[in-house]
């Protein structure tokens, strides 16, 4: 049986990108401005990671990390703006974007095992998500081309070329060890691209919206 990805009645809007491309400052704009939930996806795998490395888990190694994707009592909380990650009754939300929990997340997500299951978990919250919402703005790894490819909305931030300059070396270290798993560089079949600075992030996220709310007007 094939499986749902977007609920129909629901709008998704589903925006990809690297790390440090603008994505969360324009999912947070996009969100406000349409009255939707926002569903950071990435912190699910930080969240998974994190209670890798808490139970000393290896994350170079699959089987180790899937045991812990099995084991773990991790829950995905949406309220409005944030998304919240419990593990084992706690929230763990602020611990997720720790130094050690940045390094290690892109060896837990780039397993496959990991990567299949974490897509059914997006599905799952998204589709608990528009139970009660007109839609939800997502974002995260392969959203646009494997989680919602039937999302009505698919958004690319390609950093301008200036921007990649300036990263750091960590960021750009995980936008490469990422790339081995996703495609993030070039949008998917009816992915819209957009170019992406520092300074024009608001400018985007207008943008998305004037899209958005003109091919929403009737006739």
């Amino acid at each position: 049986m094939a499986a749902v990805l977007a609920p129909k009645s629901c709008l998704i809007v589903a925006v990809d990108g690297g790390a440090a491309s603008g994505k969360t400052t324009i999912c947070t704009a996009l969100a406000r401005g349409l009255d939707f939930p926002y569903f950071n996806t990435g912190l699910i795998f930080r969240g998974l990671t994190l209670s890798c490395l808490t139970h000393l888990r290896n994350v170079e190694n699959e089987d180790d990390v899937a045991s812990e994707l099995e084991s773990a009592d991790l829950q995905v909380e949406i309220h409005d703006l944030s998304t919240r990650i419990i593990l084992s009754g706690v929230d763990v939300t602020e611990e997720l974007m720790s130094a050690i929990v940045t390094e290690s997340v892109s060896a837990v997500a780039s397993h496959s095992r990991i990567r299949e299951e974490m897509t059914r978990i997006q599905r799952a919250v998204a589709k608990r998500i528009c139970a009660e919402a007109d839609g939800v703005v997502v974002d995260g790894r392969d959203a646009t081309s494997v989680v919602w490819p039937d999302a009505r909305f698919r958004f690319l931030m390609v950093p301008d070329d200036g921007e990649q300059v300036r990263v750091g070396e960590d960021v750009a270290s995980r936008n490469h060890a990422d790339s081995k798993v996703a495609e993030f560089s070039a949008p998917a079949r009816g992915v819209i691209p957009l170019r992406t600075t520092r300074a024009n992030l608001q400018q985007v996220g207008q943008q998305i919206l004037d899209l958005i709310w003109s091919s929403e007007e009737p006739g």
